[in-house]
Order: structure tokens, then C-alpha cells, then sequence
């Protein structure tokens, strides 16, 4: 690359003098081709990587990120966040995270933690990711009880049996009901918060992140949650089960209306031919529109017909009509 006007790579290179910087305009830096670009924070930095990324636009985002305390927090459209925690690898090996608010580092696990994670999962058929997500939802709109994620992760996990799988979590509602009524139990016979295991760290704990009034809470309401779980999921009607869960997690967690089918064929008109490529009638105004790419399915027989222009033309067309919510009428 081009040396800059100080010499030196325009990247890696020493950084210009204030003198340059301030003839270029505060705040902004001439690159070698001689653009103009705005600068960050970062241009009065002395390390050369950070210097690489002195005009990035971090600026623009800059209301959607929240340092927290062990963790940088991206905030996104429709409650939506992404938790990134720096780790670091110490000379001795050790990994470890930066606990900002004591200036202390604790040991992580990364690897081990998703491979905890991958073999708790699999056992639920994958139905474990699926409950934490619904109960982290509980714990942030009703807001009846506080958990951090990391613990609330643990408690679950560690609920998960290796007998029965197929019948304790054959679906998400009963994988749900099922792990929360373990839960209950288990923190009914522990009234006194006990040590949290770090699952991936057998020699560190998640207590510190705790207290036993925000455990103690969360005990009642858990016990509470497990008792109406079971009720919705024992319910025959099935109308009035879906009334009961949205009552338990709110309005809002209603599934989407279901779209509706295409119209029946007019009384009188005559039957399709069963794998005839299925044009539309002389002076017809309806007509199927795909959303996506339609393939040939096993009923598909491939008719050969001759167009307009020289040359066959060889298409697949299904046995059956189009399939309600992948085409709608026109």
C-alpha cells in the first residue's frame, strides 16, 4: 500500500503528527488517495490496530451497544440482543473472562460449555434451547422474578434426565412442563440458595452473580409457573388450551393466523385429468401465483408438449393441486 503523508504504510505505519491532523481538520484524516474521511476516537490511539479502524463508523451504532459488566451488549430491532464476552488466554493457559466492576478475572470454558450444552440438548431432541428461550421470554415479560441467563441456563440443563427421553420431551410443551416441574422440586429442596456450578468449570460458581431474595423469589414463582404448566398441558379442549398459554405468557405470544386455502372449484366445471399440465381456461381470471420455486414431487409425471416456437419443451407438473401456503389465487 501507498506510503501516507507522514511515510510509512497508510495502515501500520506511524501515525501522523498533530501538526498533519489538524491542517487536515479535526476530526478527519486524509487517506492516500487523498479522500477526505471522518475519524472515531480511535485516531488518537497509539496502537497500530487500533489505529487500522480510526475512521470505521462506529459511531453510527454507537446507541445500540451497552457495556455491561462482563459482556458488550448489541442491541437490535424488536427486543432482540446479542450478549459477546471477551475471553483471554493467559500466559499459564488459563482461560478467562474480565469481570469489570471488581477488576478481577474469572475462568471460563468456552469449549466446554458448548459441548455441555450440545449433549444436554441433544438428549431433549433439542427442545432444551427452545425452553430457555420461553422462560428467559416469562422472566422478561412478566417480570416477576430475576435470573441472570447464565445461571437460568444451568438450572435448566441440569434438570435434564437420560431416562425416558421419548416421553419427557417428545415436543417443546411437554419438554417445557416437564423441566419446570423439575425445578420446582429441585429448588423446593433447597430453600437456602446452594453453590451453582459453572457446568463447564466444576471449580468455579455462578453464587456471586446471585443473592438469595432474588433465589428465594424465584423459587415461589417457578413453583408457582410449574402448577399452571401442568394444567394447560393436561387440558383436552384444545381451543381452551391455547387461550391458557397465552394467558400465561401474555397476548403477545399467540401463534400467527393461519392462511387460508384456495377456493373450491365452481359447481359444474369440469374435473382436471389427472396429470394434465393444468392450463387455465379460456376466458378464466384466476389464476396461481407461486412464492417460491415449485419441485416435482413423487406423484410427478413429466409431459412433453410443443410450443409456439421450434424446439419440445419438457416440464414436471405435480399430481395434486398446489398445497395450501405455498400458493395463493389471483
Amino acid at each position: 500500500m501507498a506510503g501516507g503523508p507522514a511515510g510509512g504504510s497508510g495502515v501500520l505505519g506511524p501515525r501522523p503528527g498533530r501538526a498533519w491532523r489538524a491542517r487536515a481538520g479535526f476530526g478527519a484524516r486524509v487517506r492516500p488517495c487523498g479522500r477526505l474521511t471522518r475519524m472515531n476516537r480511535l485516531a488518537g490511539a497509539t496502537s497500530p490496530y487500533r489505529l487500522q479502524h480510526a475512521d470505521n463508523p462506529v459511531n453510527t451504532y454507537k446507541s445500540t451497544v451497552v457495556k455491561k459488566n462482563r459482556c458488550v451488549r448489541i442491541n437490535y430491532a424488536g427486543d432482540c440482543h446479542v450478549d459477546i464476552v471477551p475471553h483471554l488466554i493467559l500466559p499459564d493457559g488459563r482461560q478467562v473472562i474480565v469481570n469489570s466492576e471488581v477488576e478481577e478475572f474469572e475462568e471460563t470454558n468456552p469449549e466446554g460449555y458448548t459441548a455441555w450444552m450440545k449433549e444436554k440438548d441433544s438428549l431433549t431432541g433439542g427442545n432444551l434451547r427452545k425452553v430457555i428461550r420461553l422462560v428467559k421470554y416469562l422472566r422478561d415479560s412478566k417480570d416477576t422474578f430475576r435470573i441472570p441467563s447464565v445461571i437460568l441456563t444451568a438450572l435448566l440443563g441440569e434438570r435434564v434426565q437420560v431416562y425416558d427421553t421419548g416421553n419427557r420431551y417428545s415436543g417443546v410443551p411437554t419438554t417445557l412442563v416437564h423441566l419446570v416441574e423439575d425445578l420446582a422440586a429441585w429448588l423446593a429442596l433447597n430453600p437456602l440458595m446452594p453453590v451453582i456450578v459453572n457446568p463447564s468449570c466444576p471449580q468455579t460458581s455462578f453464587n456471586h452473580r446471585w443473592d438469595q431474595d432474588r433465589y428465594a423469589n424465584f423459587a415461589k414463582h417457578i413453583q408457582s409457573y410449574a402448577t399452571r404448566m401442568r394444567t394447560v398441558l393436561d387440558e383436552q379442549d384444545k381451543d381452551k388450551g391455547v387461550t391458557l398459554w397465552q394467558q400465561l405468557f401474555g397476548d403477545g405470544s399467540g401463534h400467527p393466523p393461519l392462511r387460508q386455502r384456495p377456493p373450491s372449484p365452481r359447481p359444474g366445471s369440469r374435473p382436471r385429468r389427472k396429470g394434465s399440465p393444468g392450463r387455465r381456461r379460456r376466458g378464466s381470471s384466476r389464476r396461481w401465483v407461486c412464492s417460491g420455486r415449485v419441485d416435482a414431487g413423487p406423484g410427478s409425471k413429466p409431459v412433453s408438449r410443443t410450443p409456439s416456437a421450434p424446439g419440445p419443451r419438457t416440464c414436471a407438473v405435480p399430481a395434486s393441486p398446489p398445497s395450501a401456503g405455498t400458493c395463493t389465487s389471483r
